[in-house]
């Protein structure tokens, strides 16, 4: 669909989950309370649930041992010229889980996604795989170049930045983004800067770093990791 970088609808069969009756809110809770080893926590869009977690359960943030965001811009927003979508969709809610004192807390933003860029050659290669992922994440990838040539163009027409998976790819290989320690906060209240991660980084602000913020990524590395991950059928584990 012309001037929509997401699209309605996966260009894959259609899916065998169904909705949980459990609400999002709960379920966090409740895995947390319950978990036996440590979870990351991978936030990808706005953050509603976790800020409301975090009003329900007061323990939370102490509960969650690691928590990688996608999300915010520290110089290029995309819905406004200050804030990324994920933020600006609730920004008291983003300002409760920068606040909130979390063990360990990445944020990744459009100044490292935009560099963890996937080409339409690569998009071949990961479909040359075979493989239902390999297949899947080029339909995706394609949809996305085509959409970021129309509405947001890149310095290639032939590429397009995957911020959700770069979150992901930095767990399996931290070395996927280059972080910076500093103190983000979130604007809540400006007219013109609503929604934007306030990140101190020439330490201008009393407070003490709480987030490691990525400012690169290795776009290479990070193709291969997709392409290692996908090439690998569904069900069987990875040999080295």
């Amino acid at each position: 669909e012309k001037h929509n970088i997401h699209g309605t609808e996966l260009p894959i069969p259609p899916a065998k989950s169904r909705k949980r009756e459990k609400r999002a809110v709960e379920f966090l809770i409740e895995t947390y309370r319950a978990a036996t080893e440590a979870i990351a926590l991978v936030p990808v869009g706005p953050l509603s649930n976790i800020g409301a977690a975090l009003a329900v359960e007061p323990r939370f943030a102490e509960l969650v041992p690691e928590i990688v965001i996608m999300g915010g811009a520290h110089q290029n927003g995309n819905v406004t010229a200050s804030a990324e979508f994920n933020i600006w969709a609730d920004p008291e809610a983003a300002a409760m889980v920068f606040a909130a004192g979390f063990r360990k807390i990445t944020l990744v933003p459009l100044d490292a996604t935009h560099q963890a860029v996937v080409s339409l050659a690569q998009c071949d290669a990961l479909e040359a795989l075979g493989t239902p992922a390999g297949i899947a994440s080029a339909r995706f990838v394609r949809h996305r170049i085509q959409g970021y040539a129309e509405i947001q163009p890149m310095e290639r027409p032939d590429i397009a930045p995957v911020h959700d998976a770069l979150c992901v790819a930095s767990l399996i290989a931290p070395e996927v983004i280059t972080t910076k320690r500093a103190h983000v906060a979130v604007e809540t209240q400006g007219a013109l800067t609503v929604g934007r991660t306030v990140i101190d980084v020439r330490r201008r602000s009393a407070h003490l770093a709480n987030c490691s913020v990525a400012f690169g990524a290795d776009a290479a590395l990070f193709n291969q990791i997709l392409y290692d991950t996908f090439r690998v059928p569904a069900g069987r584990g990875a040999r080295g």
